[in-house]
C-alpha cells in the first residue's frame, strides 16, 4: 500500500472516529434537566364539517399555523409577563439586570417543544428547566395562554366558545421526578465514544 493511499486511509479513520466519539462525548456530558408535559385538544379555527374528525396531522398547515402561534408573542408574552419570567431569569441569566420580554421569549422558545399525537388532535407541550416546579409551570402557564387566546379569537368573530371549543386543556404538567436524559443514556453514550476510540487508534497506525 502507497503512502499516499494509507495517509488518507488513516485521515479517513481519524475523521470516522472523532465524528463517533464526538457523538458519544455530546451524550454524556450534556447537561441535565426536567421536563414536563402537558397536552391540549385542538380544534382548527375554521373547521369544516367533513374534517372534524380527522386527526390533526392530516393538514400540516395547521399544525404549523398551530404551533407558530403557540411560539409567538401573541401566547408566550402572557406567560412571561404573568410567572414574571423578565426578573427571574434575569437573576440567574443577566447578573441581577431584569431582561425584557423580547429577550426571555427568544431563551423561553429553546426550552419549548411541541409536536403533535399521531391519529389525534392533540398537541403535546413539552418545557425542560433546571427546576421541576418551573417546567410544569411555564407547561401550564402556555397550554393556559394559548387556550385563551383561541377563546378570545372565537368571541372575536361572534362565535360561541362554549360551542366552539376550540382548544381543550387534555392534561395539565406536574413536576416530574426523574431527571433527562436518564442514566441509561448517558451509559450509551460511553460506549459510543470507546467504539468511537477504535478507528481513532486504528488511524494512528497509519502515520
Amino acid at each position: 500500500m502507497g503512502k499516499h493511499l494509507k495517509t488518507i486511509l488513516g485521515l479517513a479513520l481519524l475523521l470516522c472516529g472523532l465524528m463517533i466519539g464526538g457523538s458519544g462525548l455530546y451524550v454524556l456530558f450534556e447537561p441535565s434537566y426536567y421536563e414536563a408535559l402537558a397536552r391540549i385538544r385542538v380544534q382548527p379555527e375554521s373547521s369544516i364539517a367533513p374534517l372534524d374528525n380527522q386527526p390533526l396531522e392530516y393538514d400540516p398547515y395547521i399544525v404549523k399555523t398551530t404551533f407558530g402561534i403557540i411560539l409567538s408573542p401573541l401566547v408566550l408574552s402572557n406567560v412571561v409577563e404573568i410567572l414574571d419570567l423578565n426578573e427571574a431569569w434575569g437573576k440567574n441569566l443577566a447578573e441581577n439586570k431584569k431582561l425584557t420580554t423580547p429577550e426571555t421569549i427568544d431563551l423561553l422558545i429553546k426550552h419549548i417543544g411541541l409536536a403533535p399525537i399521531r391519529h389525534t388532535k392533540l398537541v403535546e407541550i413539552r418545557v425542560s428547566s433546571s427546576s421541576p416546579e418551573e417546567a410544569a409551570k411555564i407547561a401550564n402557564q402556555i397550554a393556559d395562554s394559548y387556550h385563551k387566546y383561541r377563546l378570545d379569537l372565537a368571541r372575536q368573530n361572534k362565535s360561541d366558545p362554549l360551542n366552539a371549543a376550540p382548544v381543550q386543556i387534555v392534561d395539565l404538567a406536574f413536576p416530574p421526578q426523574a431527571l433527562s436524559p436518564p442514566d441509561s443514556v448517558r451509559l450509551a453514550g460511553a460506549f459510543i465514544f470507546i467504539v468511537g476510540l477504535l478507528p481513532m487508534f486504528a488511524g494512528l497506525r497509519f502515520f
